[in-house]
């Protein structure tokens, strides 16, 4: 079920739902990842997509002889990094709203930080603001 932000969310509040969304991409259940996002009716995203495009570090397609690569706990990826973080940040068009805000958020892959970043836009409903991925790929 999607999980919705209050309309006066702060950042932190957005990347903790981030955090929960990598947290069950790390246990291995894609299906409950996409469900607390909001998915469009044309939304090309799936679990099985997003573990293959993650799998393949941002290909569509199986890369051949390459290490398969897997969400990892984020603490641990923060450690093993030495306490140096990923990309972790919200865009708001309007500093007071959540409205036509967009996030970007590096994943943990093995074990360490990779340039392997989410991409959500926010979505406005009645319920209040949702995540709704839109892009994974290197930055």
């Amino acid at each position: 079920m999607t999980e919705f932000l209050r309309p006066g969310a702060t950042d932190n509040d957005v990347l903790a739902l981030v955090k929960k969304f990598i947290g069950l991409l790390a246990s291995g259940n894609f299906n409950a990842a996409m469900d607390i996002t909001y998915v469009s009716e044309d939304s090309e995203w799936t679990p099985e997509r997003l573990k293959r495009i993650i799998e393949n570090y941002g290909s569509e397609g199986d890369v051949p002889e390459a290490e398969k690569m897997h969400v990892t706990d984020l603490t641990a990826a923060e450690i093993n990094n030495g306490g140096a973080w990923f990309i972790k940040s919200v865009f708001r068009a309007r500093e007071e709203s959540l409205e036509d805000a967009t996030v970007e958020y590096g994943l943990p892959l093995n074990g360490r930080q990779s340039d392997l970043n989410l991409h959500f836009e926010i979505y406005k409903s009645r319920d209040g603001f949702a995540l709704s991925l839109y892009d994974v790929c290197v930055d």
